[in-house]
Formats: structure tokens, sequence, C-alpha cells
């Protein structure tokens, strides 16, 4: 392998706390002799404790943001006199795809700007083709991209924020210029024949986010819940979405009844105050622990000492923080949205509870806590399912090959 970048990777920050899949899977690719330049809309950062990967990847990924603006007026003069009928051709295609909307129109100018900065760059490291993840914003810039300067590009389908907002996303035009889509759930995959139709399925190809169960080894503690408080753990950032201030209700439910639990939430994120003075306001701060971001490491600490993984989300894709709990042997109690039960089967590896629902979230917290005995089963099935599907080896294995037969 000459180490030669072979395609491009864009995504809307990174290296991120919250996007270390996106790195697993650039790692994964590399061993498969595939290598890949990553590109980011926003700078990038890693946290105290990183290990010397996401060094490299921050040291090594172009930002389009980390550009002054004589940079980018630059970069404008650069491809207009090098493809001006395709420039004036991609920015009157966005523009046209906003049908008037002031503030859609705007952000496709900004995002045409960004689609011509990351085509040039591109052509001097003689990339051709770019994968993205997620279909926000960033997918917009690589189609824009592909309309005025020839890229092609795919994009990997997450959501579920972009299945609401369809129209002013412009997922449809996203969706139909891309090479292929690699859909992280069969959920998604509906999503794509939901908007294109059946014919759609032809471009498709599920491709799983993973995890590396070597790195996420089961950690079997010899104390007894009898010596130390029953413990959870939830990671993911604090939002709205993510259901964190349910959790905490419950935990009420659980302190009104004397029992001795630690809730440790793992994240940072707008929801951070709000948490705070929730967790005060019921007098739980020796019981709720709000730890911020961690690395990795950081992480599994927390991991290894939890008897049960609780993500009670209102909207999700296929959660990777459930995958590397799993892959620990933890049990996890989460939702019935996006594609979760395709990683959980309700009672077998972990427990599904409709979103939303506060006394079926106490209730089952109660029941894991009054019936100890069951987590460990449950949690050797749980790794399992992930050595079985959600290997990231086998994930990059078959992410590879779709390259390979997509981009000859």
């Amino acid at each position: 392998m000459s180490g030669r970048p072979l395609l491009a990777y864009l995504c809307s920050k990174y290296p991120a706390v919250s996007h270390t899949f996106i790195s697993r899977e650039i790692r994964g690719l590399k061993t498969h002799d595939i290598p890949v330049q990553p590109f980011s809309m926003r700078p990038g950062e890693v946290l105290p404790g990183a290990d010397d990967w996401e060094k490299e990847q921050l040291a090594s990924t172009w930002c389009i943001h980390g550009q002054g603006l004589w940079s980018v007026l630059t970069y404008q003069v650069i491809q207009f006199l090098r493809f001006p009928l395709g420039y004036l051709r991609g920015l009157l295609f966005a523009l046209a795809l906003q049908k008037g909307r002031p503030k859609e129109s705007l952000w496709a100018l900004f995002h045409f700007l960004e689609g011509a900065m990351l085509a040039r760059q591109m052509g001097k490291r003689g990339l051709s083709h770019v994968h993205v993840h997620f279909a926000g914003p960033e997918s917009a810039v690589a189609l824009y991209a592909s309309r005025a300067f020839g890229i092609t590009y795919s994009f990997t389908l997450h959501g579920p924020d972009v299945f609401y907002k369809v129209e002013i996303g412009n997922l449809a035009a996203k969706m139909r210029h891309a090479s292929f889509i690699a859909c992280i759930s069969h959920f998604a995959t509906s999503q794509v024949l939901r908007i294109l139709g059946s014919e759609a399925l032809a471009k498709t190809h599920i491709v799983h986010c993973g995890v590396d169960p070597g790195q996420f080894a089961p950690v079997h503690r010899t104390a007894s819940f009898e010596d130390e408080p029953f413990t959870i753990v939830c990671t993911g950032r604090l939002t709205s979405t993510k259901g964190q201030a349910l959790l905490i209700k419950a935990c009420v439910r659980l302190a009104e009844e004397n029992r001795r639990f630690r809730c440790v939430l793992i994240g940072s994120g707008d929801e951070w105050e709000a948490l705070k003075r929730l967790v005060a306001e019921h007098g739980l701060e020796n019981s709720v622990v709000l730890t911020g971001a961690l690395p990795q490491e950081g992480v599994r600490r927390e991991l290894a000492k939890a008897d049960l993984f609780v993500l009670p989300s209102f909207a999700e894709g296929v959660p990777v923080v459930l995958m590397e709990a799993m892959s620990m042997e933890i049990p996890c109690i989460t939702t019935r949205v996006g594609g979760i039960a395709e990683l959980i089967d309700d009672g077998v590896n972990g427990w599904l509870l409709h979103a939303g629902d506060l006394d079926a979230l106490a209730d089952n917290l109660k029941a894991r806590m009054d019936a100890s005995e069951e987590l460990a089963e449950i949690g050797r099935k749980a790794r399992v399912k992930i050595q079985e599907a959600f290997h990231i080896e086998k994930c990059t294995q078959g992410l590879a090959e779709i390259f390979r037969q997509r981009l000859g």
C-alpha cells in the first residue's frame, strides 16, 4: 500500500468526541488498503487523554472553516477560471433547489462556496470522490461540488433529524445525485425508499457503525451489588432529544424508595445547566453525577463501573454508545426509536421501552435492581450481538468492498 489517500471523507466536525465512530471507520479502511484524506466543515478537537491516532487525525484534517476570507475568495477565483460554466451551473443549481426561500438561499450560497473550496483541495490531492457522514449541510457541500466541478460523492445516512425536514434540507436531491448511500440501518434504508421510491434500492447498502470488542472488553467486577450502589451510566450529548431529564426524573422515584444507586451522565451540551438544576431541585447531588465530555479511555473507565446502561432517547439512528456498552457486557435499557430495535432484541440482550414513558422507565430500573442476577446473562448475549453484527472490522471490510465495487 502506497499510503496515498484514495478518497476524501467530509464531516461536519472531525475529529470530535461525538464522532469517534468515524475515526474508527477511517482507521479500519486504512487496514483494507483504502487510505482516507479527512476534511471537516468546522475545526476538530481532541480531549486531554486522546490517543495518538486521534491526534494524527486532527493534524491531517483539512478544515474548510479554518481558512481566512482571502483564501475563500482565492479559491472561488481559481475554480471559476478553471470551470467557468460548471461554476455558474452549480451555483444556479444550488439556488434553484431552495425555491426562492431567502434564508435557505443564503445558506446555499455559503455551502456552494465551501463546495468550491472542497473541490479545489481534492483536486490538489488527486482525489475525485468524497464520502460524507450525515445528510445535513456537509452533504449539501458535496452535492454542489459534484454538480459544479465533476467530483462524485456518496454519504452515510444516519438520521433521524434529516427525516423531519426533507424538503428544506433537499434530502431527495442529495440522495438522487449520490453515487450510493450507505445506510446505518434498515430503518434508514426505508426512508430512502419512502423519499425516492423502490428503484432507489439499487443504490443503497447497509453499513453499520461498529465498535472494537477488543477495545470495549468486559470488566468483571468483584464487588457485590450489596457492597456498592447500583450504578447506571448514560452517555450522549446533553440535549432534550437524548432524554437525560427523563432519566433523572426516574431516579427521583428510585430515591423516593430509598434505593442505593449512582447515575452517571457522560457528555456535554445545551442541556447542561438545565440538568444540573433538575438534579439540585430534587436533592440528587449525591446520586446523579454529570461528568462532562470524556475521552474514550474516560468513557471506558465509567462503563467499567456500570451495572446498567440507560439511553432514554426520543429520536436516534443506531447509537454507537449502546454498542460500546453492549460490547462490555453491560445490559442496556433504551427506547424503540429509529433503528435501535435492529441492535437490541427486547428481553433477550437488553430492554426496549416506548420513548417518553416515565412510568415504564422507572419500573424497569426497579425491576433490574431487584433481579440483578439476570444482568450477567443479558450482558453476555449483548456482547455476542456486537461481535456478530457490529464488529468494526466486519463493518469496515464491507464498506471497503463497496468502495472498490462502486469506485472501481
